[in-house]
């Protein structure tokens, strides 16, 4: 058993934070299918957004919203129609509850399994809550942000799941087909055998 977690990732976090790597445990029973009873009132939240501390603390852990390509532009709800001068964009941003609970995480794009309501999602208000960094939440994460971050104003540095995420997070661009590392776009594989079959 590793007791000394710097070794999992030395020189990764900052000193410190290593701690926070076998933590996060919150000891509810149903924190997966019901609502979290770390929140005094979650039976009885007001509509929009709420704070997330100093009820769950920082290291315990949270649910994360639906990050799927398809669901997330779903949770944009843009149309050409909507576009207006302030809103050139046509996006009404106004999704993201009803995505969070009428699809739920770790569903995949499969049908979730009976019986199946706004609890059984496991997401509840998960895009609704928030950590205020002004107050001393998440204070690595808003160092990083104030010294190397510019404009992050976005849960996410690409709209889709965590590969391409991950991606933009290490390359700071999506990774795309090359020839053989020689500089050079390729058509991928996939998309080669489809052109082959339709000729």
């Amino acid at each position: 058993m590793i007791t000394d977690f710097w070794q999992l990732e030395p020189g990764l976090l900052a000193p410190g934070y290593y701690d926070y790597l076998p933590t996060g445990g919150t000891g509810l029973t149903d924190a997966y299918t019901g609502p979290s009873t770390r929140i005094p009132n979650v039976l009885d939240l007001p509509e929009g957004a709420f704070q997330l501390t100093p009820y769950v603390a920082y290291d315990a852990c949270t649910n994360s919203p639906v990050h799927r390509f398809y669901p997330m532009w779903q949770q944009q709800d843009c149309g050409a129609s909507l576009a207006t001068v302030s809103n050139p964009a046509g996006c009404l941003h106004d999704l993201f509850s009803w995505l969070e609970v009428g699809i739920g995480a770790g569903d995949n794009g499969l049908p979730q399994p009976n019986p199946f309501n706004h609890y059984s999602t496991g997401e509840g208000s998960t895009s609704m809550e928030f950590r205020n960094v002004q107050q001393g939440d998440a204070p690595y994460l808003k160092f990083l942000a104030d010294n190397y971050t510019l404009s992050d104003n976005r849960h996410q540095a690409a709209t889709g799941g965590s590969g391409m995420n991950h991606n933009m997070l290490g390359f700071a661009d999506e990774i795309w087909f090359s020839d053989n590392g020689n500089g050079n776009t390729e058509t991928p594989i996939t998309a080669q055998i489809e052109l082959r079959r339709n000729k």
